[in-house]
């Protein structure tokens, strides 16, 4: 079961000038156990997502609390939930550890996995297989001892670290991971099409065996680049979802992409790139890349600026984060003066290149 209250993320009015903090705390049937207890995770909003491996014998089944993390400020809310039924969760076939032919797989996204984790040497290991596509924005949800029921209870050891391996098996896919209690996300942009490897593993002690979860999802497919596009004669275009991803990989390189407006026409760019520390979405963001984008937009001529965002904002400005699309790490926007052909300019704000400088785009 999943919940997620939104406040924070819908503004304030009036003489509210002291904003609510809301918390979530998830029961169990008595009403008395607590499950789960989750405060500032989309900026103040919270959201959690539990695994109930137990039934309930009678009503309620469970018990969701909105109360007040901190402060005396109220406010108002959305609440939304949902429930997925993981009682034809795809179950692990051993052994699956990283020999030819040993692993499960391939994967769909989308697919619940509930696996047991019976040791924490290399050999009780487990690896799952997924295919991807370059530019896919590709996320993981692990669920351990702090939100799958049976598994349940901090330090007990019952928890699961994930890498995301390459199609050779041994390459490590540059990932940002978050361990909020009240869900957790291993987040990457995949930069090839192909194999791909999950590992599971306990490193440390624990009591064995426990089960577990995790779920690969796409969040966001991209089509990716095609070099050269350095310049608006050579720019690339977003595909059909409005969307492009690429990597800056060679030191100043830019990539520009075109896109129509017709005159009057707002138009937001979001970008995906590094993690910033102190963003409203630190726990659920930043997709394992070290790009520190510096985005602009350019008029037809190709050369004029019309809009500028850029990772760290110059002496006086706020950071380029939306409240509404906080997983985003800058935006930019602007409204098209004339109708007519623009460009998006990306790269790095301090001219820096690898290839773990991935990044996604996105018109709004």
């Amino acid at each position: 079961m999943t919940f997620e209250l939104k406040s924070y993320r819908n503004g304030m009015y009036g003489a509210n000038v002291a904003n609510w903090d809301p918390r979530l705390r998830l029961f169990g049937t008595d009403g008395v156990t607590v499950l789960m207890t989750v405060d500032n995770l989309l900026f103040r909003d919270p959201t959690l997502s539990f695994v109930f491996t137990t039934a309930a014998t009678s009503a309620p089944f469970c018990t969701l609390e909105v109360g007040t993390g901190s402060g005396t400020a109220t406010g108002d809310y959305f609440l939304t939930y949902s429930i997925v039924d993981i009682s034809t969760a795809t179950l692990e076939t051993e052994p699956n550890q990283p020999a030819p032919g040993s692993f499960n797989g391939p994967i769909a996204y989308g697919t619940v996995l509930r696996p047991v984790m019976s040791g924490n040497s290399p050999a009780h290991h487990d690896y799952f297989s997924f295919s991807g596509i370059a530019g896919d924005m590709v996320s993981i949800r692990r669920y351990d001892n702090n939100n799958f029921q049976s598994s349940l209870g901090v330090g007990n050891g019952k928890d699961i670290s994930i890498v995301i391996y390459a199609s050779d098996g041994v390459t490590v896919v540059p990932s940002s991971q978050g361990d909020n209690v009240g869900i957790e996300y291993i987040r990457t942009i995949l930069p090839a099409s192909g194999t791909y490897f999950i590992r599971c593993a306990k490193s440390g002690p624990g009591t064995f065996p426990f089960d577990y979860a995790i779920v690969p999802g796409l969040l966001k497919a991209a089509a990716f680049e095609t070099e050269p596009n350095d310049t608006s004669a050579t720019a690339g275009t977003l595909d059909a979802g409005g969307r492009a991803s690429g990597v800056i990989s060679t030191a100043a390189n830019l990539d520009i992409y075109s896109l129509a407006a017709t005159a009057g026409d707002l138009v937001v760019i979001s970008t995906y790139a590094q993690l910033r520390a102190g963003t409203g979405f630190l726990d659920v963001g930043g997709f394992g890349s070290t790009l520190q984008p510096l985005v602009r937009i350019l008029d037809s001529d190709g050369t004029t600026e019309l809009a500028r965002a850029r990772y760290t904002p110059a002496a006086g400005n706020t950071f380029a984060e939306s409240v509404t699309n906080a997983l985003a790490t800058v935006e930019v926007s602007f409204v098209a003066a004339t109708t007519g052909t623009f460009y998006i300019e990306v790269g790095d704000q301090g001219g820096s290149a690898s290839a773990s400088h991935m990044y996604v785009i996105e018109r709004r």
